[in-house]
């Protein structure tokens, strides 16, 4: 960090960059300290507009006030720095937008954080040591995304985020009206009902660990919400049975949620729900036939969901289907017959279901298919003799098929025997045989 910043003043824009390093929570360093001073000196470039710090120190510090010269900075990040403590003249930089913050050192936010009126985006990962938000959230009224990811001492957002509750009043509720993404993650076995005021939400991200067991019902008020993603929630059993309520609802991404017991029925009221990936949800045994009614559903990726024996019989009333992708699904022993019906199918994938047997008779009939991939599944002993319609050109387009680690040519007939790759046949050989 430079200690004289007189020749740097017409920076508009400066990277401190050091090697990755892991923080060290430790006594922080005292005024006058080479930390300390170069963050100083640079507080005197009062043009610079973005400031990227990532430099690992060996001792924790404080943020110096000086940062308060810096007004006409638009973007500040901080990442990989011992940094513990932000000062609270920060409120001093009202042009600021975007403040990215990835130290696990830091332990609080300062409660004039809420005087940034132009904050657009705040950004907290990897903060483990922060226990709380400052009630003074609930004022950055043009705030359109929260990402508190990896904030594991956080239990809830503070009610003067969201709205008024009870005889608590909210300082400013302006924050409903402009935040459209949320990420958190929560220690909380429930998420708080005013989650449902915050009608602008685009976008909602949940990592929770063991704790979350279920959804508010006050989600369902969340009427513009696009995206919904949840990680890690062992203990989160059921969706809710109206998630078809959420009409603008685009895509669904499930991911380690090994207590979930399957999607409701009113899956299928989501007319423009695109994609739909479920990861490691263990306990999901069957999909809602109802799911072939999201004729605008273009992805659907399924790994890791050992329980699931099946896929939808009418999965052909998937119209616009265009990827379908099964990963480590063993207990799935045969594909639908109606799969070869799917009109806009264009990529298939199918790696590692010890379970299944057999590929549809049809499958090579699928009228834009232009990738299929089977790998690993050892239990197919032999191939459909329709996979040497894919052969031909599509479109202009050469089909490109992959068959590997599960059957021998010597097995199939001579027409598709080009497709089959033999490499690592004889291990799937010896794992059938024990």
């Amino acid at each position: 960090m430079p200690r004289d910043a007189a020749a740097t003043m017409e920076l508009s824009r400066a990277y401190c960059l050091g090697n990755p390093a892991e923080p060290q929570v430790v006594p922080p360093l005292p005024p006058g300290s080479d930390a300390d001073q170069g963050l100083d000196a640079l507080s005197r470039c009062t043009r610079l507009k973005q400031l990227y710090l990532s430099v690992p120190v060996a001792r924790a510090y404080r943020f110096p006030g000086s940062i308060a010269n810096l007004t006409r900075l638009v973007h500040l990040s901080i990442a990989s720095c011992s940094l513990f403590q932000l000062p609270e003249e920060i409120s001093a930089l009202q042009a600021l937008k975007f403040l990215h913050l990835e130290t696990e050192s830091l332990t609080s936010l300062p409660e004039s954080l809420g005087s940034l009126g132009n904050l657009l985006d705040l950004l907290l990962v990897k903060c483990y040591s922060l226990s709380s938000l400052p009630d003074t959230l609930g004022q950055l009224s043009k705030l359109s995304r929260l990402c508190a990811m990896g904030c594991l001492e956080q239990r809830i957002l503070p009610h003067a985020f969201c709205s008024k509750f009870g005889d608590l009043l909210a300082p400013i509720t302006q924050i409903s009206s402009s935040l459209e993404i949320l990420e958190l993650t929560t220690c909380s076995p429930h998420l708080p009902e005013y989650l449902g005021n915050l009608t602008n939400l685009r976008r909602l991200g949940l990592l929770s660990g063991s704790s979350l067991t279920h959804l508010p019902s006050s989600l369902l008020q969340l009427s513009l919400l696009q995206r919904l993603k949840i990680r890690l929630s062992s203990s989160l059993c059921l969706l809710p049975e109206n998630l078809g309520q959420l009409s603008a609802l685009e895509k669904i991404h499930l991911f380690c949620t090994n207590g979930l017991r399957g999607l409701p029925e009113s899956i299928g009221q989501l007319r423009l729900l695109r994609k739909l990936e479920l990861n490691g949800c263990g306990d999901v045994q069957t999909l809602p036939e109802s799911l072939s009614q999201c004729h605008a559903l273009r992805t659907l990726k399924i790994a890791n969901c050992y329980s699931l024996s099946c896929l939808p019989q009418n999965i052909h009333h998937l119209t616009g289907l265009q990827v379908l992708s099964l990963s480590w699904c063993d207990n799935i022993l045969q594909l639908p017959d109606s799969l070869a019906l799917c009109p806009s199918l264009e990529r298939l994938f199918i790696r590692c279901c010890s379970g299944l047997t057999c590929l549809p008779e049809e499958i090579g009939s699928l009228p834009r298919l232009l990738e299929l991939e089977v790998d690993s599944c050892r239990g197919i002993h032999s191939l459909p003799l329709s996979l040497a319609l894919l052969s031909q050109l599509r479109d202009g387009s050469v089909v490109r098929v992959v068959v590997k680690k599960c059957c021998k040519k010597a097995d199939v007939d001579p027409l598709i025997q080009d497709m089959v790759d033999e490499e690592g046949v004889e291990e799937v050989e010896r794992q059938r045989n024990t």
